[in-house]
């Protein structure tokens, strides 16, 4: 299960724990209705990230990457580790 938030103009909204079809439901919603924006996606699962424009990887509360999805899949990325191990 994935929990996902979604700043709105000031208001927070939370999924909690929803299935697949779901999730992809509210993702596609978001990349339509959000196109023109910025978006945070703090997420559990990889197909949630993996359309977007830059992925930031944290290791103990530090910034280890920041890129492109397929720039940190082409190389021997932490990404890339976590990914293939997926």
């Amino acid at each position: 299960m994935c929990s996902i938030c979604l700043l709105l103009r000031p208001r927070l909204i939370d999924f909690r724990s929803i299935d697949v079809e779901t999730e992809k439901l509210v993702r596609d919603t978001i990349d339509e209705e959000f196109k023109d924006c910025t978006v945070i996606t703090i997420a559990h699962r990889l197909e949630t990230i993996l359309k977007s424009d830059r992925i930031a990887v944290l290791e103990a509360g530090e910034l280890v990457e920041f890129d492109k999805p397929g720039v940190l899949l082409s190389k021997d990325s932490k990404f890339k580790q976590f990914y293939e191990t997926y």
